[in-house]
Parts: C-alpha cells; structure tokens; sequence
C-alpha cells in the first residue's frame, strides 16, 4: 500500500458475521440481566457511509446503560430535527420522504418542523461519494489492531 495515502475501511462478510455475533451475545446477556455494570459494547470502526460522510476513523463505542436509555425513548433517531437543523451528512432519501409524509398526517406533534423545507433540503442533497479506489478490506474482527499499523487512515 502506498504511504501517505488515505484509505477507509471496510469490513468484510466474515469481519461483521464476527461482530453481530460478539453483539448478539452481548446483548442477550444484557436483555437476561447478566452483563456486568459498565459494558461497553465494542461495534467496530464506521463503514465506508460513515467515513465518506467524514465521520471520524475511529472505534465506535456504546455504553450498554445508553443503549437501554435510548431503547425505553419513545422517538429515538429526530431525523427530521437534524435535517432542519442542517445536520444531515447522508440521507436515505426514500425513508425521510416516507416519515415526512407520516409526519404530515399528524401536524401536532411536528409543529416545530417546516415540512416543506426539510422537504425540499432532502430532495437537493447529494449524499457524499465513496470511492472503492481507497479502500481496506478488514477481515479480522477480534484482531482489527493490526490494520492500523498497516496503514494511515484519513476522514
């Protein structure tokens, strides 16, 4: 691999067979009670959405007590929230134009929200590109360490 290069890291089919199962375990020991009190679930490093978005090379970490908290809120992800506050790095555009036209259905409880706006932010965004020409394929989910010694990774 050339130095001085950036490159984003995919996970291959074996790397998230790995990983879903580290978390299905995870996660039935915590749904049974048995999980030891400061969990933190280990969830790999971000696809290649992610990084293309700019989202940050890094591990991606989620304490199990937040994962319980964010499960018992009744509307988790405000996507539309974020869109009208200029947050979105990357849209799936036929799933927000469904919850948009949800949301329509029942104006009350999407007062704070201008619709038309959001409506017309998601149809102009152009979702970020990713090139496979830099791209690292990670196979080892226990053993992700030594990818990065391998080599340089950028946003």
């Amino acid at each position: 691999m050339e130095r001085g290069k950036y490159y984003y890291k995919v996970a291959s089919p074996k790397y998230i067979r790995q990983a879903s199962q580290a978390f299905d375990e995870e996660l039935a020991r915590q749904v049974k009670g048995k999980l030891e009190a400061g969990h933190v679930y280990q969830l790999g490093y971000p696809g290649e959405l992610l990084q293309a978005a700019g989202f940050p090379d890094n591990r991606i970490e989620l304490l199990a007590s937040h994962l319980t908290k964010k499960s018992q809120q009744e509307n988790h992800s405000d996507w539309l929230n974020w869109i009208q506050q200029g947050k979105m790095l990357y849209v799936n555009k036929e799933k927000v134009q469904n919850l948009i036209a949800e949301q329509r259905t029942n104006l009350a409880e999407v007062s704070h929200l201008d619709l038309n706006f959001i409506t017309k932010v998601v149809k102009n965004f152009e979702n970020p590109k990713f090139s496979m020409e830099n791209v690292f394929i990670m196979d080892d989910y226990f053993d992700e360490t030594k990818h990065h010694e391998q080599v340089e990774y950028g946003q």
